[in-house]
């Protein structure tokens, strides 16, 4: 008998090594990250000329990009030419855009919402897939989906960069200033009046 429990509790003393033996060899090959950042790519474009004159139409509009908090956390240009209006998006130092979503539309009624009235971004009609993160973006629209009047609301996706150029796993809607609308999404809305050429050959823009 006394041999029995010799034999078990040296099974046992065997049994807990090996598992204090895995546990310490998991926890050595874990790589711990923190749990609210992550390391990703990211671009600091220098900032572009507006263009002016007979580069475009008209003049361009600057209207602030604010966080659904009200943080101004950068700005953005409206303009175009004789075959594009152009949407220039510049975030403040340290923030950084991934997509940028656009929806034109010549009516109010014609931005996608769902029945709360919140728009629906993954319906709207023009996107910037950002990979990388960027301090600017520059979406270009034809004109000939355009009216002498339209209804533009656009949206960004910023990150706030933090620390050992990292940023917060989770990105915050910054949208082109305009009126708000919305319940629990709040969107804003403006409308852009197309500028009107003198002549049929304005300077083009580069792409």
């Amino acid at each position: 008998m006394k041999r029995k429990k010799l034999v078990y509790a040296f099974s046992a003393f065997i049994f807990t090594l090996v598992v204090i033996s895995i546990s310490v060899y998991s926890c050595e090959k874990e790589t711990i990250t923190p749990g609210n950042t992550q390391l990703m790519k990211f671009e600091d474009l220098q900032e572009p000329e507006l263009p002016s004159g007979p580069a475009i139409c008209g003049s361009y509009q600057e209207r602030d990009l604010i966080q659904e908090d009200g943080t101004t956390v950068g700005r953005a240009y409206t303009y175009n030419n004789t075959k594009y209006m152009f949407i220039t998006v510049i975030t403040n130092k340290g923030f950084y855009m991934n997509d940028l979503s656009a929806n034109v539309s010549k009516r109010f009624e014609d931005i996608p919402r769902d029945e709360k009235g919140n728009p629906i971004i993954l319906r709207f009609n023009h996107f910037i897939d950002g990979n990388i993160l960027s301090n600017i973006r520059i979406m270009r629209i034809p004109l000939d989906e355009m009216g002498p009047s339209s209804i533009l609301t656009v949206v960004a996706q910023v990150r706030q960069q933090t620390y050992n150029d990292q940023f917060p796993v989770k990105t915050k809607r910054a949208w082109i200033d305009g009126r708000e609308y919305g319940t629990t999404i709040l969107g804003r809305v403006f409308t852009y009046n197309k500028g009107i050429c003198l002549t049929n050959d304005a300077v083009s823009i580069p792409d």
